[in-house]
């Protein structure tokens, strides 16, 4: 009788990890669409006044500045 038991709880834990499994898989794959980037092209800049003030809000200043100690430069 226990053997039948064990043979009835097989297939739910197949059905348990058989999803997960699955999930997995699809979720691994989806880093191997990455694409390289060979270049980047400078479009454009715009300066704000200090204190410029867009729907109520203060723009301007600094954003998105990154400094490489190793080679002296800001990106």
């Amino acid at each position: 009788m226990q053997f039948f038991r064990k043979i009835l709880k097989f297939p739910q834990i197949i059905l348990f990890f058989l999803p997960i499994l699955v999930i997995i898989l699809f979720f691994s794959n989806l880093s191997s669409a990455a694409v390289e980037i060979a270049d980047i092209k400078f479009i454009g800049s715009a300066t704000l006044p200090k204190g410029f003030l867009f729907q109520k809000t203060e723009v301007g200043g600094l954003s998105g500045i990154t400094y490489d100690s190793k080679n002296n430069l800001y990106y």
